[in-house]
């Protein structure tokens, strides 16, 4: 079997309708890329020489005119309290990514990377500690997806790993349509997520792209000079505006709509603050996630003990939030977005 040239185009990259037209320019038939799909998507397949069903001749030539490259695992941290693995994957210029596989009551949900490292700095991420490196082609997000899916079959798809999935949205976009295609990996759009720590046109893309996905914003605070302190990037608009932005996007696709708020003890819990998120979480409407911060090396922020987290959900619950607590998971592997990555750094340097 010929080795793949370095040029070769990840077939990962390809969309399923561009796939079946790239399939004839190579001159195979068209029907074959239903079955490389099959193969890739329902069998795992990592290499062409495994699609046993097709003639050799014709594998030759796949592997002459595509590749199929997968992220190379790492490292692999596994929880001992929760089951949930933490992966550290290699991309092929060498940097490094990071996805983590949560299992929970039957589902499997996978939180998904968007981009190497981030540039909007909040300072409670470990991530935006490491600043922006690139963003992620369609075919490392696709790929990074499959990796998981090997390790079991996933359920969920929650794109809020490291990187701000709307500052690489065409990548993103492209990636859930080749995820929820009938010849991809089949995933219903409602079981995908996508996370915004507040990018308007983005959310307003999103919306009118008919992906049909759920959508998150990382709210974390409802006043916006204090939103700005925690999220830098929190002068591009205010919480009003983001809030309208994501009552629009609820009516129009009819998807859910969460608001996410990790709690910082003595910082973002008081009385106050549950009466403003409250407000905001009725007005689009929308449910509140709590979740429990996984302290950051450096941040300054400290995580909040289990009564002030339940005294702040009682007090949304008082004013007729829908409110769900989200405890870090694998807080003994460092699940937290960024900090295996981070951890790795620092030994290698």
């Amino acid at each position: 079997m010929p080795q793949t040239t370095q040029t070769a185009r990840n077939i990962l990259d390809w969309s399923v309708s561009e796939l079946r037209t790239e399939m004839v320019r190579a001159g195979l038939p068209s029907y074959r890329a239903n079955q490389v799909l099959g193969w890739i998507f329902k069998r795992l397949a990592t290499g062409f020489e495994q699609m046993t069903n097709m003639p050799k001749a014709e594998r030759v030539l796949l592997a002459e005119r595509f590749s199929l490259r997968l992220p190379l695992v790492v490292k692999t941290a596994v929880s001992s309290t929760d089951d949930t693995r933490k992966f550290l994957m290699k991309l092929e210029d060498g940097a490094t990514i990071e996805s983590v596989l949560m299992t929970d009551r039957g589902r499997a949900t996978l939180c998904v990377s968007s981009q190497v490292g981030c540039a909007l700095g909040c300072a409670f991420c470990a991530t935006g500690q490491m600043g922006f490196q690139r963003n992620l082609m369609t075919g490392e997000i696709v790929g990074e997806v499959l990796v998981a899916e090997r390790e079991k079959h996933l359920s969920n798809l929650v794109f809020m790993g490291m990187g701000e999935p709307l500052l690489n949205l065409d990548n993103v976009l492209k990636a859930i349509g080749i995820l929820t295609d009938a010849d991809g990996l089949a995933m219903s759009p409602r079981r995908v997520t996508v996370s915004t720590s507040g990018i308007l046109e983005g959310i307003e893309r999103l919306r009118n792209s008919g992906a049909g996905v759920n959508l998150a914003l990382s709210l974390n605070s409802p006043f916006d000079e204090e939103r700005r302190r925690l999220m830098p990037m929190g002068r591009r608009c205010s919480v009003e505006d983001l809030a309208a932005a994501c009552e629009v996007y609820a009516a129009e696709t009819g998807r859910e709509v969460s608001l996410e708020y990790v709690m910082f003890s003595g910082v973002n819990t008081t009385a106050r603050h549950a009466q403003a998120v409250a407000r905001l979480a009725a007005q689009i409407p929308a449910k509140v996630n709590l979740i429990v911060f996984n302290t950051v090396r450096g941040s300054g922020f400290k995580s909040p003990e289990r009564e002030e987290v339940h005294r702040f959900r009682d007090m949304l619950v008082a004013h007729r939030a829908r409110v769900t607590i989200r405890y870090r998971r694998g807080r003994d592997i460092a699940a937290g977005c960024g900090q295996l990555r981070a951890a790795s750094l620092r030994e290698t340097s």
